[in-house]
C-alpha cells in the first residue's frame, strides 16, 4: 500500500473545507511567466520568536514561522492551483513513500536518501538518517531512550498516544507501531510542528529552545537578525527539493500593531500581512487597490465554561447559555457580517454539517433561556465570575457584547481581570467559571481539537469534560481505519457534544490574507500559521 493509493487516511478535501461561501482555493496566477529567482519576501512578526522548540512552543505564531521555514517533516500537504485551503492532500517530504497496515496500527516510512541537513553548526551538513526520526518522534513522545531525562512535558506529546515502539532497520527506513488504531497519524506525520531535528543541538545544550538547524528551504541568519526589529531567514543551499527555494531569503519584521503593518504593507516594506475582519480588510483595498486578497474562516469563537464549578455543572444552565447567545449579531459585531454559526469542536470540519443542520439543533431563544434557569433555581437570574484579558483586544468588544446578551436572559457576568499570561494559568488551573478565546484551529486533522479539549485527559481541556459516551466516541474515531465510517463517528461525536451542551456552539468569521501582486504562486493553507504558506520555497518575487 504505496502513498496515498489504498490509505488516503481522510481525503480530506470531503472533510476539511471551511470556505463556504469564500473563495474554493487561492486565485491561481494568470498566465505563466517565466520564474524569477532570489530576492527577499518580507512579511511580519507580531512580537519575537522565544522557543524554538517545538514541543514546548507548539503552533504559537511567531515561534511556528520559524519552524516550518527550517525544519521538514516526513509527509506535507499539497498546495498550488486546484487545491482548496482546507484540502488536506498527503504528498511526500522527508519520507518518499509510505505504508500503513489495514489496522492503522503500523506506520513505516522509506526515507528519501541523500537529504542533508543544514551546513550549520553543531549538525554541519550531514545526511539525515532513520535515526533523526527515531530521535524527533522519540523527543516528542518523552518515549524511548528519552523517557527517563526528567523533559519538560511536550505539547505534541499526545500525537503519539498508544505508542508502542519506534524501529530504524536501516538508515532509510523508520516503523511506528501503536498499542491501537490510530487514523489520524499520517496528518500528524505531515503536521507543520512535527518536524524532524537533528540530536547534536540536544547533546550540547539539552534543549531545543536557542538554535534551530533543519532540512527546511530556510535558516536562521542570527548575524543579520536583530531581536524587537527582524528575524532573517536564508535560503538553504542544500535543501532537498532540488531547484529550491526561489527567494534568496524570509525576512520577518516585528511589527506589533496593525496599523503600524497596513503602513508598512502600504508603503511595500511588507510584501504580504493579514486582517480578522471584513472591516480591516475594505481597509486595507482602499490604500492598496491592486492587492491580492484570500478569504478564509477562522476557528470557531470558544466559550469554555468549567463543569466543575456548580451551577455550571448542571445542563440546565449550560443550555440556557447557549440559548441566550445570538450569533448573528456576533457575528455582524466582530466580523462585519461576514461569518457563519459553527460549532464548537468541529473547526475547520465545516462540511460536517450545512448551515442549515447546524440551525435545526442549536437554536437562539432568551425566554427558553429564563425558563431553564428558573427551572434550575435561579428565577431571579445568576452571577456567573468571567474571566477578561486586560491585555487582550479581542475581549475589548466581544465579552461586552456577550454580557449583554446573557443580561437578558438573567445571566449577570461578573468580569475577573487580569494580564493574559496570568488568565493563561487560571485557565490550565481550573480556576475560573467562564472565559472566552477567539478560538485556534485544530491542525492537521478534528482529532487534534476532539482529543485535546474534550477527552478527559486533553491537555485544553479546561472545561473539565468526562463524558463515558463522548469518550468512547473519541476513542472509537482514532481507531477506525476506514475513512467513510470514521467521518460518521466525528459527526455523531460533534452533534453529541452541542445537543448535550458539552461545549458551548458558537460563530466563525471570516479572515483575510493579503499580498502585493509582484507575489507569485503564494498558497494560504488551513496548516500553517496565518502569514506563510506550507509551499513557501515555491514562492517568487516578479520584480
Amino acid at each position: 500500500m504505496w502513498g496515498k493509493v489504498r490509505f488516503p487516511l481522510f481525503t480530506l478535501a470531503l472533510l476539511l473545507a471551511a470556505c463556504g461561501p469564500v473563495p474554493a482555493q487561492p486565485p491561481a496566477e494568470s498566465g505563466t511567466p517565466a520564474i524569477k529567482t532570489g530576492g527577499a519576501l518580507k512579511l511580519r512578526f507580531d512580537r519575537d520568536p522565544w522557543d524554538w522548540d517545538a514541543t514546548i512552543s507548539g503552533i504559537s505564531t511567531s515561534n511556528e514561522h520559524g519552524l516550518m521555514l527550517a525544519y521538514s517533516q516526513l509527509l506535507g500537504f499539497k498546495v498550488g492551483p486546484g487545491i482548496r485551503y482546507n484540502d488536506m492532500i498527503l504528498e511526500p517530504e522527508l519520507a518518499e513513500r509510505w505504508e500503513v497496515s489495514p489496522d492503522a496500527k503500523t506506520y513505516t516510512f522509506y526515507l528519501r536518501k541523500g537529504t542533508k541537513f543544514a551546513d550549520l553548526p553543531p549538525v554541519n551538513g550531514r545526511e539525515l538518517t532513520a535515526t533523526d526520526v527515531k530521535f524527533s518522534y522519540e523527543y516528542a513522545s518523552r518515549t524511548g531512550a528519552l523517557q527517563d531525562l526528567k523533559l519538560p512535558t511536550s505539547q505534541s506529546g499526545w500525537v503519539f498516544e498508544g505508542l508502542e515502539s519506534i524501529d530504524s532497520p536501516d538508515p532509510y527506513t523508520v516503523t511506528l507501531r501503536f498499542k491501537e488504531g490510530f487514523a489520524p497519524f499520517l496528518n500528524y506525520a505531515a503536521s507543520k510542528v512535527n518536524v524532524i531535528m537533528a540530536r547534536e543541538i540536544f547533546d550540547e545544550d539539552a534543549h531545543f529552545k536557542d538554535r534551530i538547524v533543519g532540512t527546511g528551504p530556510f535558516q536562521l541568519d542570527a548575524t543579520t537578525s536583530q531581536k524587537g526589529a527582524r528575524w532573517v531567514f536564508k535560503k538553504n543551499p542544500s535543501y532537498w527539493e532540488t531547484g529550491k527555494p526561489y527567494l534568496d531569503e524570509i525576512r520577518f519584521l516585528v511589527i506589533g500593531d496593525d496599523a503600524a503593518g497596513l503602513a508598512a504593507f502600504q508603503t511595500k516594506q511588507l510584501d504580504q500581512d493579514y486582517v480578522q475582519n471584513a472591516r480591516e480588510a475594505d481597509g486595507v483595498r482602499r490604500v492598496a487597490p491592486d492587492a491580492t486578497f484570500f478569504e478564509y474562516f477562522s476557528p470557531p469563537y470558544r466559550i469554555w465554561l468549567n463543569q466543575a464549578k456548580p451551577p455550571l455543572n448542571d445542563v440546565r444552565v449550560r443550555k440556557a447559555i447557549s440559548l441566550a447567545l445570538d450569533r448573528d449579531a456576533f457575528i455582524r459585531v466582530l466580523a462585519g457580517g461576514m461569518g457563519e454559526w459553527a460549532l464548537a469542536e468541529s473547526d475547520t470540519w465545516r462540511e460536517l454539517f450545512t448551515q442549515e443542520e447546524i440551525k435545526s439543533f442549536v437554536k437562539f431563544d432568551v425566554e427558553e433561556a429564563r425558563r431553564l434557569l428558573a427551572q434550575a433555581g435561579f428565577p431571579n437570574g445568576l452571577d456567573i465570575e468571567t474571566l477578561f484579558g486586560s491585555d487582550q483586544e479581542e475581549h475589548a468588544t466581544s465579552l461586552p457584547l456577550l454580557q449583554a446578551q446573557m443580561k437578558r436572559a438573567g445571566i449577570n457576568l461578573v468580569f475577573r481581570v487580569m494580564p493574559y499570561a496570568q488568565l493563561s494559568a487560571v485557565r490550565r488551573q481550573r480556576d475560573f467559571m467562564l472565559d472566552t478565546s477567539a478560538g485556534s484551529a485544530s491542525r492537521p486533522d478534528i482529532d487534534s481539537r476532539l482529543m485535546t479539549s474534550v477527552y478527559p485527559k486533553g491537555g485544553n481541556n479546561y472545561q473539565g469534560i468526562d463524558d463515558p459516551k463522548l469518550t468512547a466516541m473519541l476513542l472509537a474515531q482514532r481507531r477506525e481505519p476506514d475513512p467513510a465510517k470514521r467521518r460518521e463517528i466525528i459527526k455523531q461525536a460533534v452533534r453529541y457534544i452541542a445537543e448535550e451542551f458539552i461545549s458551548t456552539p458558537t460563530f466563525r468569521r471570516a479572515f483575510y490574507q493579503y499580498w502585493h501582486p509582484y507575489v507569485k504562486d503564494f498558497y494560504p493553507h488551513a496548516d500553517t500559521p496565518n502569514r506563510s504558506s506550507p509551499g513557501i520555497a515555491r514562492v517568487w518575487i516578479d520584480r
